[in-house]
């Protein structure tokens, strides 16, 4: 499968193209609440594609699988990775014994620095890069929306 460079960890293939549906499912979703998405998906909307905007200029280094294939396709690739990639490293981390102990304040400060790792990591963001920072908030975002944890 194209775009697959690197992808050694059993499921990161899966949780790619499950993040298409959620992609397309979560856009539904949206569009019943009232959100004008620009067309069926999430990653049609005017702020993801910002922010699709705001990683690749960030990301020189980026797989070009999510940055050279232009906005339709990118946004959407991207979309899909960065799902798969930011709900398997919270869900790794909220597994851990010490984040089950820690305060519900220091849960969500560490959820955050995991969500935006997750993101700086998949597609080569500088550390602490506003870009990675978008991502994480933006992915935060959806889920408060679908009322879920994750």
């Amino acid at each position: 499968m194209a775009g697959n460079e690197g992808r050694t960890e059993h499921g990161q293939t899966a949780m790619h193209e499950f993040g298409h549906a959620l992609d397309h499912a979560v856009g539904e979703v949206l569009r019943e609440q009232g959100e004008d998405l620009g067309g069926n998906d999430t990653s049609d909307s005017p702020e993801w594609r910002d922010i699709w905007r705001q990683a690749v200029a960030a990301g020189p280094d980026m797989n070009p699988y999510y940055s050279k294939q232009g906005e339709d396709k990118g946004t959407s690739e991207m979309w899909a990775e960065a799902f798969g990639q930011w709900s398997r490293r919270r869900a790794l981390a909220r597994e851990g014994s010490r984040f089950k102990e820690d305060s519900e304040a220091d849960q969500r400060s560490f959820l955050d620095l995991v969500g935006r790792r997750a993101m700086e990591d998949t597609f080569r963001l500088p550390r602490d890069h506003e870009a990675a920072a978008a991502l994480n908030a933006y992915f935060e975002r959806i889920v408060d929306k679908l009322g879920v944890t994750l």
